[in-house]
C-alpha cells in the first residue's frame, strides 16, 4: 500500500457512529480468549476472567466515514468527524485497491 495526499470537495458522505477495537485485532482477541480458557481450565479463575474481560472492554466510539473525493471512493475511522457535505478537505490516505482509506485519521479543511 502506498500514502497519497487527496483534496477536494466531499460528495456522497456517510457517516456513522459506531463501536470498533482498535487496540487489538481479531488474532489478538482470539488468541487472549484462549489465554482465558487455558487459565481457567488450571484453576486460575482471576487471571481467566480478567484476560477475558480485557478484550472486550477496548472497544471506542469513533466515526465511521464513506465519502468521494474528485471521483475516488474513500473510508475510514476518525475520532469524531466535523465534516459535511460539499466540504473541502485534504485527507491523507493508503490505497487498498479501489478503495483508499484515511491513514492515521488526518484531515485539514
Amino acid at each position: 500500500m502506498s500514502i497519497h495526499l487527496l483534496h477536494g470537495k466531499i460528495t456522497n458522505l456517510r457517516k456513522a457512529r459506531e463501536g470498533a477495537s482498535f487496540f487489538f485485532t481479531d488474532s489478538d482477541r482470539t488468541t487472549m480468549g484462549v489465554i482465558a480458557v487455558a487459565a481457567a481450565a488450571v484453576g486460575l479463575g482471576s487471571q481467566a476472567i480478567a484476560v477475558a474481560s480485557a478484550t472486550t472492554s477496548v472497544e471506542e466510539e469513533a466515526d465511521y466515514l464513506e465519502f468521494e473525493l474528485d471521483g475516488q471512493f474513500v473510508q475510514g475511522w476518525v475520532w469524531r468527524s466535523p465534516f459535511r457535505e460539499g466540504d473541502e478537505v485534504e485527507v491523507v490516505v493508503e490505497r487498498d485497491g479501489r478503495v483508499a482509506t484515511t491513514s492515521r485519521s488526518y484531515a485539514s479543511f
